[in-house]
């Protein structure tokens, strides 16, 4: 059967079983494209879309059902994937294409949470502020709402003009819904939203261009490299090459057990590819490891290439970000032509390093790549230092032993929990401004660098005040609704040291309230800046507990056929707090947040085995965030892949690690 060039039938994800297929649409449109000021249109639109997707419809047989829709907003693409019975997905689909002429009620709705990018400073670098550099931070476009009602007819199946495609791991699906439009040939369009130039295969960077190799101190823990490479099966290659070689250097410094994840994302003509570790990698060690991989690189044969390459296949979602961008057919795959990608990827190259720990003689290469560094306090300018007043302190928005430094170019905010530096903003190049209704802000500017304030906590914050409103004045703006209590955590523990105190009688407290609480407050301090994380090995069976007081059991693995069964419970603490591995304040949340990703199952030699994709069944552990006390059980099913399953491991963003095995 030959697919229509806006259709694409896919193989069914390994371990889908049952009477449950999957149908997806996908549009040419992506967050990149995306004006600060109309960040989230994208998403309202799919929300929109999806919200009347998921309605119940009844069946001939007066049967009513529905099916489950996932948004996808990426760089440059964006879609909807539906899952359920075929007979509800074709109900479904036919009814797409009527939605478009409706009215879209933008008003009161809320987009659907989406993940935010990795490795926020490096895609600035590269791409300029737009719509998908602040994805994740739950703010909203001031015009975000009106651009969306536009945006619904640009997205129109029929009669739009970006280009779309259905796709389906079902055959029968193919023609489920009718009118779609052809596809068209990319315009070629130089820049992204900000004005920064696009990428483009074999172009050299320029001295100021954002694609070219750096070192970027403020690096996340996890993410040790970026490159750009063509949006091609041999693009791909090379990610591939990337994670063999990391893995190799990662093994020749002695930690052969790390996890390396490889993130694809079609950004125009190239794929950005981002190679992280699923645990924390000391900064310590990234020079000699980071050294190493540059000098693997350099050494690949051709027998290496090719055998990659023969291994590698071209994903459906490679093939189907090609169609809707318009770019035409992809080049048959060749040594030669992996080996062109290799060198974009090698003039491309970014690195989480900070420069300081370089030694020019022991690190040759990285000491000669220039650095991309973060905003930085000027020593020869006296800044104007504004603290929490007490009343700022009794409201509790604001950690008390804030400090606010201004000076003519940065804002640096020193909240008090850590001893490490404050963190700094360019004022000079913002990128947007996050205001929130309880008053605070969020700044971030276009190297990276974030900071949260609240003048009105702040003595004579109404001075700053004044000279932020003017200052911010032509800074794009995004909305954000206050999500969980407005009361800081260490105002909270302040005042619970208070309550504990007076809980011990008149006559005592007023001897220990003038005795006593200086200590309790400056004991709570420090112990609210002390690293928290853990790091810990039980049984099988076995119940770890975390520095919050969440508990996690795991049961042994059970063999089903091709798949390892593990059941695991999951009870949720009090709210995190003190400061993660990455040595940086976490969210409360993070250590009462359930998801499946976050566990990996090893076999004897190391390696893991990938959870099973497709449709999820009534027993699998669900993602979830867990209030204190609350609990979640279910199962993690991974794939056998012909090896036994010997160690569970669990980790989360906090820095938290948990092995389990049978000792």
């Amino acid at each position: 059967m030959v697919e229509a060039s806006n259709r694409q039938l896919v193989a069914r994800r390994r371990g889908t079983t049952g009477p449950v297929a999957e149908l997806g649409v996908v549009w040419g449109r992506g967050a990149l494209e995306e004006n600060i000021e109309d960040a989230g249109a994208l998403a309202l639109v799919l929300t929109a879309l999806a919200r009347e997707l998921e309605r119940p419809v009844q069946l001939d047989d007066r049967r009513t059902g529905a099916v489950r829709a996932t948004l996808e907003v990426e760089p440059d693409l964006c879609g909807i994937r539906l899952t359920g019975r075929p007979e509800l997905l074709r109900a479904a689909a036919q009814r797409l294409p009527h939605l478009f002429g409706r009215p879209l009620v933008a008003e009161g709705l809320v987009p659907l949470p989406l993940d935010g990018p990795h490795w926020r400073a490096d895609l600035l670098a590269r791409t300029g502020a737009n719509g998908f550099t602040v994805q994740g931070l739950e703010g909203l476009g001031t015009g975000a709402r009106h651009t969306a009602r536009r945006l619904l007819r640009e997205l129109d199946v029929r009669h739009g003009t970006v280009n779309c495609l259905l796709w389906t791991d079902d055959a029968s699906l193919l023609g489920a819904a009718d009118g779609f439009a052809p596809l068209r040939p990319a315009p070629h369009e130089p820049a992204w939203a900000d004005g920064t130039a696009r990428w483009r295969p074999g172009s050299a960077p320029a001295q100021r261009d954002g694609n070219r190799p750096a070192l970027f101190g403020a690096g996340r823990p996890r993410e040790l490299i970026s490159v750009m490479v063509p949006r091609t099966l041999e693009g791909r290659a090379v990610g591939e090459l990337l994670r063999i070689a990391l893995a190799e250097s990662l093994a020749a410094a002695g930690d052969e057990h790390e996890m390396i994840s490889l993130e694809a994302q079609g950004m125009g003509e190239g794929m950005r590819l981002v190679l992280s570790t699923r645990t924390p990698l000391r900064h310590e060690q990234r020079p000699a490891v980071l050294s190493e991989l540059l000098r693997r690189i350099g050494l690949l044969p051709d027998s290496w290439i090719a055998a990659v390459l023969h291994s590698t296949a071209s994903p459906a979602w490679l093939e189907r970000g090609r169609r809707v961008r318009g770019l035409g057919r992809e080049p048959e795959a060749t040594v030669d032509g992996v080996r062109s990608a290799l060198e974009d990827a090698r003039s491309s190259l970014h690195l989480a390093l900070d420069p300081q720990l370089l030694d020019f003689a022991a690190h040759p290469q990285l000491s000669a790549m220039p650095e991309h560094t973060p905003a930085s306090r000027d020593p020869q300018e006296s800044p104007r230092i504004f603290a929490v007043s007490r009343r700022g302190k009794r409201s509790g928005g604001s950690h008390p032993a804030t400090r606010v430094r201004l000076t003519r170019t940065t804002l640096a905010v020193e909240d008090g929990s850590s001893a490490r530096e404050p963190a700094i903003v360019d004022l000079e190049d913002l990128a947007c401004v996050i205001e929130s209704p309880s008053g605070a802000r969020q700044l971030i500017d276009r190297a990276g660098g974030s900071v949260t304030v609240r003048t009105k906590d702040l003595e004579e914050g109404q001075q700053l005040e004044t000279y932020l409103g003017h200052r911010l004045a032509r800074v794009p703006r995004l909305l954000r609704e206050d999500q969980g209590p407005r009361t800081h955590p260490g105002a909270l523990q302040r005042r619970q040291s208070l309550a504990m105190l007076l809980a011990l009688g008149a006559a005592g407290a007023m001897i220990v309230l003038f005795g006593v609480m200086p200590a309790l407050d400056d004991a709570a301090e420090e112990e609210s800046s002390q690293e928290a994380w853990s790091r810990l090995r039980p049984d099988w069976g076995e119940t770890a507990e975390l520095s919050n007081g969440s508990r996690i059991t795991a049961s042994a693995p059970v063999v089903e056929q091709d798949v390892h069964r593990i059941t695991v419970t999951f009870c949720a603490g009090a709210d995190t707090e003190g400061l993660g591995s990455d040595g940086e304040e976490a969210d409360e949340m993070v250590q009462n947040i359930v998801r499946p990703d976050d566990f990996s199952l090893f076999t004897d030699s190391g390696g893991a085995l990938p959870l099973v994709e497709g449709p999820p069944e009534a027993e699998d552990l669900p993602s979830d965030w867990l209030e204190d006390g609350e609990c979640a059980t279910g199962d993690l099913r991974f794939e056998r892949m012909g090896a036994e399953g010997s160690g569970l491991l669990y980790t989360n963003s906090f820095g938290d690690r948990v092995d389990w095995k049978a000792r």
